[in-house]
């Protein structure tokens, strides 16, 4: 019964960090493009690449990469 306990607050707690992370990575994409200067500078280079695969949205700037 205790290993059951332990895995249940496992799952949960993996549910609640995937949603606060994919939460800010939403509204730092968001307003990357907001903002002229950031889009301009840093996210347009996530844009640069045109050839539709998984790791394209790993293309980016230092930066936004640290920031995401």
């Amino acid at each position: 019964d205790g290993n059951q306990h332990g895995f249940l607050v496992l799952v949960r707690q993996l549910f609640l960090a995937m949603v606060i992370l994919d939460t800010w990575q939403y509204f730092m994409h968001r307003y990357m493009h907001q903002n002229k200067f950031l889009y301009k500078h840093i996210h347009s280079q996530h844009h640069r690449l045109v050839v539709p695969y998984a790791f394209g949205a790993l293309y980016n700037h230092p930066l936004e990469g640290l920031l995401l």
